[in-house]
């Protein structure tokens, strides 16, 4: 109940939920990654890990994150391995894995599993990390660049920033949570729970770390276990109370968290583009509801731009390659984008006062504007 909880909760308060993003699946098999270690190490069941590997090892396609899962499983996968003295066993175990890694391989490369396919998606995968390398750091070297990021990700605190900049009622609930951790300081030779716990959060922090990508969305993998953390603090302090010693109000609680989250749901729905616009696709009868009214203004302006810069290149956020189809998306990384012969530039009205950005040398003139998901965008011509 508290890891469906804990799911449900992130999913209606950060990013991830309700996009092409893949983050909501990989916080589930990172919980269950979690769940299957506490099987493991505190009532000796052995088939959690099983089926946390299987888990991971299908979704590994969709994301490079999803590395993390298959990782920690892995390693208790081999420490069971190893242990194991029946060699039909082993020789089980080792046909189970070699079944999964073939599974793996196969997603990834979606073509026939021969060598030459194999080889083509490790030469490109590795061009594929020296160009992430390259944009990211401004170097090929990995070390320089390991070392600018980690820069980046504790000192600099580039993700915190973004989710502060993007959303900062998350920013403060996920900082709140992250003052509680350090709870599990004191706590860690008491009990397996708070050891293991510690383990999930610090591979999941080192891992954000040697990412390249800062992007906010991301902290909603570790999301899940600092509220673990932060409901067994609760629940410590106020144990002797008669509210937390009551099944029937622990059931009032979970409603009325869960409450919580559907009206946070609700607003999230009624001001995402994405959603509305799937919904008039599919010939919803909510779709022509009153509370979709300023999504269907802004719709309409979309529409007129699209029409208005067809075939034009222009630089923006990556949301905004979806909704302007008839343009031509050049990325969100400014210094290539202005090589592509970049015509537009779109700039966010709350950071920026007019059609200018310091310490570029490209000159803008204003010529439009619009609004998505109640948000005010300069549309800005390169002259």
């Amino acid at each position: 109940m508290v890891f469906f909880f804990l799911i449900f909760f992130w999913f209606a308060f950060f990013s991830g939920g309700l996009t092409s993003r893949h983050d909501a699946i990989l916080s589930f098999c990172l919980l269950f990654c979690f769940y299957s270690y506490l099987e493991y190490f505190k009532n000796k069941k052995k088939y959690y890990i099983y089926i946390s590997l299987f888990i991971s090892s299908a979704f590994i396609s969709l994301h490079p994150f999803f590395l993390l899962p298959f990782i920690l499983t892995l390693i208790i996968f081999f420490i069971e391995f190893i242990k194991i003295k029946n060699l039909k066993y082993k020789i089980l175990l080792l046909s189970y894995v070699l079944f999964i890694l073939s599974i793996s391989f196969q997603l990834l490369i979606f073509k026939v599993l021969s060598i030459e396919n194999i080889l083509l998606f490790f030469d490109q995968t590795f061009n594929y990390i020296s160009i992430s390398n390259e944009l990211s750091y401004g170097s090929h070297s990995s070390f320089e660049g390991l070392i600018i990021n980690i820069k980046k990700e504790l000192f600099e605190l580039r993700r915190l920033d973004h989710l502060h900049n993007f959303n900062k009622l998350n920013y403060y609930i996920l900082v709140f949570s992250l003052f509680f951790f350090i709870n599990i300081f004191f706590n860690l030779k008491k009990n397996i729970n708070n050891q293991l716990l510690f383990l999930f959060v610090i591979s999941i922090i080192i891992f954000l770390t040697i990412m390249p990508n800062k992007w906010a969305h991301h902290l909603s993998i570790i999301v899940p276990f600092l509220f673990i953390n932060l409901i067994c603090v609760i629940f410590k302090l106020f144990e002797n109370q008669f509210f937390f010693n009551s099944k029937k109000n622990y059931l009032i609680l979970t409603i009325l968290l869960t409450t919580l989250s559907f009206i946070n749901l609700f607003f999230d729905l009624k001001n995402n583009q994405f959603f509305y616009n799937f919904l008039k696709l599919n010939k919803f009868e909510i779709a022509n509801h009153k509370i979709f009214n300023r999504l269907e203004s802004e719709q309409l302006k979309i529409e007129e731009i699209n029409i208005k810069y067809k075939d034009l290149i222009f630089y923006s956020n990556p949301e905004h390659k979806y909704i302007f189809s008839n343009l031509k998306y050049a990325g969100h990384q400014l210094n290539i984008a202005i090589k592509k012969n970049l015509n537009l530039i779109f700039l966010e009205k709350k950071y920026n006062k007019k059609c200018s950005i310091n310490n570029v040398k490209v000159k803008l003139k204003y010529i439009d504007e619009f609004k998505f998901e109640n948000k005010s965008w300069f549309v800005c011509r390169v002259i």
